[in-house]
């Protein structure tokens, strides 16, 4: 018997690199999602297709694997997260199938999405009757075995649903679900021109030889907690104020490149309440508010994007 999950991605409305060390964050998880199915057997077999790498498409099939060279990094880290979330549920055996619409490495975590929803399937197959919360907890065991280093953002995101506050409180991160069920956004997915890994590596370099940038991170926090406000009062002006805000300081701190500069300006200038990056930067994921969506999907659209979503309504989590 097949088994599918559907385990959303998200986006981060505040808090991107500033979360790594210990500051706030708030993410949105969205109707956008990875597709999981799988089938008890007595070998591990993963048949992927068609999943994105920017604008490559790869497809692993039985008979022929496409693959341009310098993706092949990335795509074997993308399905470790499958075996290793296979392996931590004590199975030797699954047959996987994935479908994503969503490029890797956009900021709009597909990884965790695939985590949790190769955690999901491989629970249900296994008899396990895991509640989401579980789901979330083994999927952000898996990404730290597979990265080495993770916080629980992403994976509770994509399992838990909505909005979610992510805070830190010495070695324990605390998650605690908003009241929020929809905000007005466009989500623009643009080239990402460098990896996460870099861009974290290239903030932590900096932050060791500019004494300011720890002023900077620690703003974005201020930020993000003023943003936890707004959201609460439904004050939409406020929050698009924030977003321009935090943006400014991503980008003081060198994680925007020309594309997603226009972009912005092009978003600001279309009436968009705010606009800013989504994730590591240097390309990847735009996230614009406003009242007017089709005007901002042109926009983005315009500006270059390969991918625009219009969000009106969040996700519920992980579908099981």
């Amino acid at each position: 018997m097949i088994v599918s999950a559907r385990a959303p991605t998200k986006v981060t409305l505040f808090g991107e690199h500033a979360v790594v060390y210990g500051y706030p964050a708030i993410v949105l998880s969205i109707p956008e999602y990875v597709v999981v199915e799988g089938v008890r057997s007595d070998k591990f077999l993963l048949r992927s297709g068609p999943v994105y790498l920017n604008k490559l498409s790869i497809i692993i099939g039985e008979n022929a694997i496409h693959v341009a060279r310098d993706t092949e990094s990335d795509l074997v880290r993308y399905f470790s997260y499958v075996l290793e979330a296979v392996r931590s549920l004590g199975l030797n055996g699954l047959e996987i199938s994935i479908k994503s619409r969503l490029p890797v490495g956009a900021g709009l975590g597909t990884s965790a999405a695939v985590t949790v929803g190769t955690v999901a399937v491989a629970s249900k197959i296994a008899e396990m009757n895991l509640t989401k919360k579980e789901i979330a907890k083994i999927a952000w065991e898996v990404e730290k075995k597979v990265q080495g280093k993770a916080s629980p953002m992403d994976t509770f995101a994509s399992a838990l649903g909505g909005a979610l506050y992510i805070s830190k409180a010495g070695s324990d991160w605390n998650i605690r679900r908003l009241s929020v069920e929809n905000l007005p956004l466009v989500i623009g997915v643009f080239r990402k021109r460098k990896t996460t890994g870099e861009l974290v590596k290239m903030v932590n370099e900096k932050l060791k030889e500019i004494k300011v940038i720890e002023r900077v991170l620690e703003t974005i926090g201020e930020i993000t907690n003023e943003a936890l406000k707004a959201l609460e009062n439904k004050d939409l002006a406020l929050l698009g104020e924030l977003m321009n805000i935090n943006h400014g300081l991503l980008e003081a701190l060198g994680l925007t490149n020309k594309e997603v500069a226009c972009a912005i300006h092009s978003l600001k200038q279309a009436g968009a309440l705010g606009a800013k990056m989504s994730g590591a930067g240097y390309g990847g994921a735009v996230i614009a508010l406003g009242d007017d969506l089709d005007s901002l999907v042109s926009v983005m659209r315009s500006c270059g994007a390969e991918k625009v979503l219009k969000i009106t309504s969040l996700s519920n989590g992980v579908e099981y």
